[in-house]
């Protein structure tokens, strides 16, 4: 990872960061590195989870059951049992206009949750690593029991990315707590 590519990158959210520390090591420079690259994947997850729950809260049903047999009804006749395909066309025709409302309200609460914590974190607000902890290893949980329920490789994928955010915001969080904060 770059560092000078990494300072580019974020001068607009130094504005609450210390300055850098001289004798920062390449460790040091590589970890913040990927806790910022690891910021702006959960704030990027927030932005588009905004986006959809919006989506989500002004689309008709009928329009979301229309839409999953249009991107389902060729694969399913090619292959009735391949698995995203069903597994769309299933969830579309059993939702309800309530568990709509409740994804809806799901990917809006999430997503503001994200954004708002990856703006503080990026702006070194100190109160926002303990609270980025605890709503990660929240939603963390929450994956486990989901993968608990249904056994899925792209939900492992997703508590091994979170998990490793989780793991840099605890690092940089020791560091603000040291005062060996290399921002």
């Amino acid at each position: 990872m770059s560092h000078g590519l990494a300072n580019r990158a974020f001068v607009f959210y130094r504005t609450g960061m210390d300055a850098p520390v001289e004798k920062e090591t390449k460790l040091e420079r590589e970890e913040y590195d990927f806790f910022l690259i690891g910021i702006l994947i959960k704030g990027g997850q927030g932005v588009i989870e905004l986006i959809a729950g919006i989506v989500t809260l002004f689309i008709p049903l009928n329009a979301v059951v229309r839409l999953a047999d249009h991107f389902t009804e060729v694969e399913l006749a090619k292959d009735p049992d391949d698995y995203i395909a069903t597994h769309l066309f299933d969830f579309a025709h059993s939702l309800s206009v309530g568990m709509k409302e409740a994804v809806a309200l799901y990917l809006l609460i999430n997503a503001v949750i994200k954004i708002f914590l990856a703006i503080a974190l990026l702006r070194g607000k100190k109160w926002a690593y303990p609270t980025a902890l605890a709503a990660l290893g929240l939603f963390i949980a929450y994956l486990f029991y989901r993968l608990y329920l249904h056994p899925s490789i792209l939900l492992s994928l997703a508590i091994l990315l979170d998990a490793l955010v989780l793991f840099f915001i605890l690092v940089q969080y020791r560091r603000v707590l040291k005062g060996t904060n290399p921002r």
